[in-house]
């Protein structure tokens, strides 16, 4: 190196070292700590409204200026609302010699602030700014202006590192929170009206408890903002070009403008949530509501538009859209993945189903459309398709919300339906479509039935059109059903050439489990009478079956007309055959009324009633044989045993033709009581009668009649099986000489032609029936038929006296004796 070059570098270090030592000098002697102190402390206390302490200020040249022991004080001027160990500010050098202070990083260390929310609502904050006027006394001087530092001041960064907070609400309805928070910010000031800031926020929380409705401890939450913005002071507007928040696992991020920040701000933003993991939402809200029980999986893109005015909720407008790619939700091990598209439109309150694909558990539907008016009154206008599912896979998903214990479904369904209309008011709703049913069968307790055909839908009504098959039973069920939403109106009507009855009807159980039933039944009589009905539908139809079979009886040409109306169910029309006989029905059943109110007539015409008694009572079989018609009306209330006793009315009469009864109590009873073997057996040619029931008692008055044996039983039989009969038992000569051979009172009960009349009584029950002479009534005959006698030897002695002959003392004796017996 030349002399020359070492001496031009020489003069530059020199000028330098020069310039150093001079920023020193003036750094040590103008810009000293308690001019900084006089400038920042009472312009700090002016802009807070707080008072402000500095312990230490420290200025270097290099490093620039630290406060240590930096505190804001609460309103009352005493306890800390801020408090800071470490304050620095690092500046540029060159800046300083045009009397310019243009500060680089402006860092604070380990701040601790807490925020307190008093039991009126008010923050600890709200006070910090607020400027009281000034009163000025006449003649006093106003207070003197803090003293201007004699430089200009920017800053271009803020560092808040490791600040601490506390926040608590002595009105508990904010939660607790206590937790961290570090800033890195930048600020450019492009001139006197724009400036840019960007930088990052890192949140804390490390304990938050919600105090309402119950309380709950929810740690280590974090959360994180990177940001640019810039803002324009004039225009009083905020431009986010970048604001990425992180939560947990989840991020977003927001564009747009906020005007008028400081008056009545006014925002225009775009949220975008881009493939967000299901489960990473299922683990961030899992501290905030209970999700046991459910997984997710799947992902999920989210954008959202936000216009308006935040402090005018029913300015803003919103609008979102949401694609769901396989999210997944499983809720007690029932799997739901949905794969489609939403649009979401906040301000109209109405999501656009541009399409979603549900599976559920092995059944698939989609579903297309429209919801408007979220908020109000909901309206849809939506397509489900549902393109074949097994109905066992629908009783699978159904299974953990009802009761499906013994059933069990085969067999396959399609649907597709288009549904419009207001679900709150369901007489808005029309449905048009189809849902059809595939050899779709049914198991239920030992009963199988398979249903297959159409549900056809059209506006508010749909078609029923239906074939079933039960065993080797099949049955054709149409009609429709119009409002069948709301106000039902049914017609549906069954048509069947053959039906095996048996098949349908389950056999009544035995041994045990009739007992246990037995047992259960008593266990759950009703104590109180059936409330009354007040269903908004109407029904109405036909049966008509050609051929049907119950265990050996077998009915043809049935017809049935029923309706439901104003909840009041009749039997209009049931006619048929059983057997070799008629028979025909009607009633109604007033539901409307407590314990129900109920009218039933029925007439029978030469039904035989082996047929009838062993079909439809197994325990009577084989015990009463014949002819029978008849006709009967009833009418009554009430549901419990008590009530229907009380308040049964009825009348009726029956005729039976070739008539027999066996292997019953009643004549076996009989038998054993006259000794007569050949009457556990009774044959009768007729029997006619009459019943009336009342007050719980049927009151009996007949006629049966054969070759050997003749009654006339009449009394009360009660509802309970109980019996009061007395009848006249009349029997041929050849059962009157086994009753009466060895007794003194034949001569007295038998008639000329021999047949014996012997009153009884009859007592007990049905299963246990007892009989007795009618002592009073025997004894009434014989006495009769005694006086009878004697009063036909007076008046023949009577006789021979007129016709002169003289009566002898001797005679005299017979006839007092005749009047001793008799009155004996």
């Amino acid at each position: 190196m030349s002399k020359k070059a070492r001496k031009i570098l020489s003069v530059v270090i020199i000028s330098i070292t020069a310039i150093i030592i001079a920023l020193g000098v003036f750094t040590k002697f103008y810009i000293t700590p308690e001019r900084i102190k006089a400038f920042l402390i009472p312009a700090a206390e002016k802009a807070l409204n707080r008072k402000v302490n500095i312990d230490e200020l420290n200025i270097s040249l290099f490093k620039g200026i630290e406060i240590k022991d930096f505190a804001i004080k609460e309103a009352d001027g005493k306890t800390d609302f801020l408090t800071s160990k470490n304050f620095v500010l690092k500046y540029k050098l060159l800046p300083l010699l045009s009397r310019k202070v243009i500060i680089d990083e402006l860092k604070i260390l380990s701040p601790e602030f807490r925020i307190i929310r008093s039991r009126d609502g008010r923050f600890n904050f709200e006070s910090i700014g607020e400027q009281k006027p000034a009163k000025a006394e006449e003649g006093e001087k106003a207070a003197e202006e803090p003293k201007k530092l004699p430089v200009s001041l920017l800053i271009n960064r803020i560092v808040l590192e490791d600040a601490r907070f506390s926040l608590r609400d002595h009105k508990n309805e904010l939660p607790d929170i206590t937790g961290a928070v570090d800033i890195d910010t930048w600020i450019k000031i492009l001139n006197k009206t724009d400036l840019l800031s960007g930088g990052s926020i890192d949140l804390r929380l490390e304990n938050v408890i919600i105090k309402k409705p119950s309380e709950k401890h929810i740690k280590n939450i974090t959360a994180g903002l990177d940001y640019e913005v810039s803002v324009n002071l004039e225009k009083k507007t905020i431009q986010i070009k970048k604001a990425d928040i992180k939560a947990r696992e989840i991020a977003a991020s927001i564009t747009g403008v906020i005007k008028n920040f400081k008056t009545s701000p006014e925002i225009d933003i775009a949220v975008s949530l881009p493939n967000t993991k299901a489960a990473d939402i299922l683990e961030s809200v899992k501290p905030f509501i209970d999700t046991k029980g459910v997984a997710l999986s799947g992902g999920l893109t989210a954008d959202l538009k936000l216009k308006g005015m935040p402090g005018k909720p029913g300015s803003l407008k919103t609008d979102a859209r949401v694609v769901l790619e396989k999210a997944n939700v499983t809720y007690n091990d029932i799997s739901t993945v949905i794969d489609g598209e939403f649009q979401f439109n906040l301000t109209s309150n109405s999501i656009h189903i541009d399409k979603a694909d549900i599976k559920a558990h092995k059944v698939t539907a989609s579903v297309t459309g429209d919801v408007k008016n979220l908020k109000t009154v909901p309206e849809i206008d939506i397509v489900v398709l549902v393109p074949g599912a097994k109905t066992s896979d629908i009783l699978e998903l159904v299974k953990p919300f009802i009761d499906t214990k013994g059933v069990a479904l085969t067999g396959d369904i399609t649907a597709d339906v288009h549904i419009r209309g207001m679900p709150k008011k369901l007489d808005t709703l029309q449905t048009n479509g189809r849902i059809h049913l595939e050899k779709t069968g049914i198991d239920y307790n030992d009963v199988s039935a398979i249903l297959d055909g159409d549900l056809s839908f059209k506006k508010q009504t749909v078609t029923i059109d239906l074939k079933s098959i039960i065993g080797n039973n099949t049955a054709e069920l149409k009609g429709s059903v119009s409002s069948f939403l709301k106000n039902q109106k049914i017609n549906l009507n069954l048509y069947s050439k053959n039906l095996e009855l048996d098949k349908i009807i389950p056999s009544a159980a035995s041994g045990d489990t009739a007992s246990a039933r037995k047992g259960k039944t008593a266990a759950e009589k009703p104590s109180s009478e059936a409330k009354p009905l007040d269903l908004k539908i109407t029904a109405e139809g036909e049966i008509k079956v050609e051929s049907a079979k119950y265990k050996n009886l077998k009915i043809s040409n049935f017809y049935t007309k029923y309706q439901l109306k104003d909840n009041k169910f009749k039997v209009i029309k049931m006619t048929g055959n059983a057997g070799k006989g008629k028979f025909s029905l009607v009633s109604d059943v007033d539901l409307s009324k407590p314990g129900y109110t109920y009218n039933f007539s029925s007439s029978i015409d030469s039904l035989h009633a082996d047929e009838v008694v062993n079909s439809f009572f197994p325990k009577a079989k084989n015990t009463v044989f014949g002819i029978l018609s008849s006709t009967f009306q009833l009418s009554g209330a009430g549901t419990t045993p008590e009530n229907v006793k009380k308040n049964l009315v009825g009348s009726g009469n029956f005729n039976v033709k070739n008539g027999k009864i066996t292997n019953s109590k009643l004549p076996e009873t009989l038998a054993q009581f006259l000794g007569i073997d050949e009457l556990r057996t009774i044959v009768l040619k007729k029997a006619d009668g009459t019943v009336k029931i009342k007050n719980g008692k049927a009151r009996l008055d007949s006629i049966f009649s054969s070759d050997d044996i003749s009654m006339d039983p009449a009394g009360n039989i009660g509802l309970d099986e109980t019996l009061d009969l007395a009848f006249d038992l009349k029997l041929s000569p050849k059962f009157t000489d086994k009753v009466l051979l060895k007794t003194t009172i034949s001569q007295y009960i038998k008639d000329e032609k021999g047949w014996g009349r012997i009153p009884l009584k009859v007592s007990g029950t049905f299963s246990k029936p007892s009989y007795r002479v009618d002592v009073a009534k025997a004894g009434e005959r014989i006495i009769k038929k005694k006086a009878k006698e004697l009063l036909e030897d007076l008046l023949e002695k009577n006789k021979d006296k007129e016709k002169g002959e003289s009566l002898k003392e001797n005679d005299k004796k017979p006839v007092e004796d005749l009047i001793k017996d008799l009155f004996k």
